[in-house]
């Protein structure tokens, strides 16, 4: 098949190109998900979209390219698609000799990408391009219907009983003091997970990704506190479009595990979720990641496909 590789316009392409995209993902997104996510400017930040479009105008593939902010210098994610009904027509090999030259061009040189865990087929596409798995990512899910608290009405007092606060953003204040204690739980959680690169974003880039998001909502940010010390968080989104409600993180600080403080945040985001109207709530983990998987099986959260995390380095 001919096709034309080009730059995405987010007016004309980016809804052909949601839809394609979701055809690998287990949670739809649409062409606003995508303008929303490319508001994000921040210095030294190289992103690029393109799409492959056939001789009458059909998008059939599409790529991103993208190093972030806080990216080591030549390091640079890439992923691509193309339409399930016009695979093996050579789409993919022309996207990704298009990415690698634009990345190449601005110096590349390490690649990291992803590809589902029960697709043969990419694996094999990214297998023959040099790369390699890295780490295992497990999609879960919950469908609020399905969820009975009874079980787990002693845990929250609980945890409670101990001291612990467990209160949104918008509860105790969407203040500058309490969003930095909220960014220095993430970044400590975060960068104690399995798999952690060792690197993470600054304030000033995460209070560009998350506080001055079009997403962003003060009530979805939960803080578990120690008097006014911030020591355990819960992230969430609403996708409204899907009435699904997405656990972004979870994380507890290390000297505070072990006391049912992560379970008392994982059931304060589903009562967030059933009083803001969804039915369902998405979170991902490292399969490396033992203790948190083992929250989520005990509240009930079913195993979807995942995903490996790919790297390729050096780059040619």
């Amino acid at each position: 098949m001919s096709v034309t590789i080009r730059l995405a316009d987010p007016e004309q392409d980016y809804d052909a190109a949601a839809s394609l995209i979701s055809q690998y993902q287990n949670q739809a997104i649409t062409g606003n998900d995508i303008r929303e996510w490319d508001e994000e400017r921040l210095e030294g930040m190289i992103r690029r979209r393109t799409v492959a479009v056939t001789e009458a105008g059909q998008v059939v593939g599409c790529s991103t390219m993208l190093h972030e902010s806080w990216d080591p210098p030549g390091k640079f994610y890439v992923w691509l698609c193309v339409d399930a009904a016009a695979t093996q027509q050579g789409i993919g090999s022309h996207l990704y000799d298009d990415a690698l030259a634009f990345c190449q061009a601005h110096g590349a040189s390490q690649f990291s990408s992803q590809v589902n865990d029960n697709d043969s087929d990419s694996q094999a596409f990214a297998q023959r391009r040099g790369f390699r798995q890295d780490r295992h990512i497990f999609d879960s899910v919950i469908h609020l219907a399905d969820f009975d608290e009874t079980p787990f009405a002693p845990i929250t007092p609980a945890v409670l009983a101990q001291g612990i606060r467990i209160l949104s953003l918008a509860d105790v204040g969407n203040t500058p003091d309490m969003r930095r204690q909220l960014y220095e739980v993430n970044r400590a959680t975060a960068l104690d997970i399995p798999g952690s690169t060792g690197i993470f974003s600054t304030y000033e880039e995460f209070s560009q990704i998350v506080f001055y998001s079009g997403w962003f909502k003060p009530a979805g940010q939960i803080l578990a506190l120690d008097g006014d010390k911030a020591i355990g968080m819960a992230a969430v989104r609403f996708l409204g479009e899907t009435g699904t409600m997405y656990n972004l993180m979870t994380g507890v600080l290390p000297e505070y595990r072990g006391r049912n403080i992560a379970l008392a945040l994982k059931l304060h985001t589903i009562r967030l979720a059933r009083a803001w109207g969804a039915i369902a709530i998405r979170t991902n983990n490292d399969s490396q990641n033992g203790p948190m998987l083992a929250i989520n099986r005990k509240l009930g959260y079913q195993p979807e496909p995942g995903y490996f995390t790919l790297v390729k380095e050096p780059i040619q």
